[in-house]
């Protein structure tokens, strides 16, 4: 594969009530607000006299009654041209090994001749596959073969 982009790393994601189904949505959410409330923009922990100078946090609606404007950004967030238009161009190049039911048995005259007369057998045909993506669309597929 030939990329200029920086190479994306995988991370194992799992639902915590996988981990522990105990897990409260709403409890977890209000501890997560209180521990952004009291955590400096330096990133350090200020407790909770912080968090109540903060006087605490508001769950919002997004919706377009308090945030006009939200579901149009929705509406592009969730579309191809943000999703993989976001993509860097690449190109992947494979090659493959026909399967045996896909090659054509060589005529006799065609099998070059080796050791005391015995038929030498061809190496099995390739075929190659290289695909040119640019925003998330394949621009070019070409493709060859050898035999």
């Amino acid at each position: 594969m030939e990329s200029r982009a920086t190479q994306s790393v995988r991370v194992p994601v799992r639902n915590l009530r996988q981990v522990d189904p105990s897990v409260d949505v709403d409890d977890l959410q209000a501890a997560l607000g209180w521990e952004f409330l009291r955590t400096s923009l330096g990133g350090e922990d200020e407790g909770m006299e912080a968090a109540r100078r903060q006087r605490g946090f508001t769950k919002v609606r997004p919706d377009n009654g308090y945030y006009p404007g939200i579901e149009q950004l929705r509406e592009d967030l969730q579309s191809h041209r943000w999703i993989f238009g976001k993509t860097p161009r690449f190109k992947v190049r494979r090659s493959f090994a026909l399967p045996e039911d896909m090659v054509p048995a060589p005529a006799a005259a065609e099998a070059p001749g080796g050791a005391h007369g015995t038929a030498v057998p061809p190496a099995p045909p390739e075929i190659r596959i290289e695909l040119d993506v640019h925003l998330g669309v394949i621009q070019v597929c070409g493709r060859g073969s050898t035999s």
